[in-house]
């Protein structure tokens, strides 16, 4: 639903965006939602957390390098994130 109205109304708004990469992830649309918070990341763009989602999404679409360096941007962004380094060091 968030989605829809996201892409009708157009709105931009980090909430809306992270509410359409959700929705896009239920559906099973990993490319929406890699979109959609690539889209997020317009808007704030240093948000580690949203990196990290965003590694795990190109590491789980077998697109390893765009994985590695979003994972090593969320580390830059926050060198305390347990999540961040453990991704990191995954991928």
């Amino acid at each position: 639903m968030a989605l829809r109205i996201a892409k009708v109304q157009k709105i931009r708004t980090p909430a809306a965006l992270q509410a359409a990469a959700a929705e896009a992830l239920d559906r099973g649309d990993r490319a929406a939602a890699i979109g959609s918070l690539l889209d997020l990341l317009d808007l704030q763009p240093e948000e580690a957390v949203t990196y990290l989602h965003l590694a795990t999404l190109y590491w789980e679409n077998d697109q390893l390098d765009k994985a590695l360096l979003a994972a090593q941007e969320a580390v830059r962004l926050d060198p305390t994130s347990a999540d961040a380094c453990n991704v990191a060091g995954v991928i």
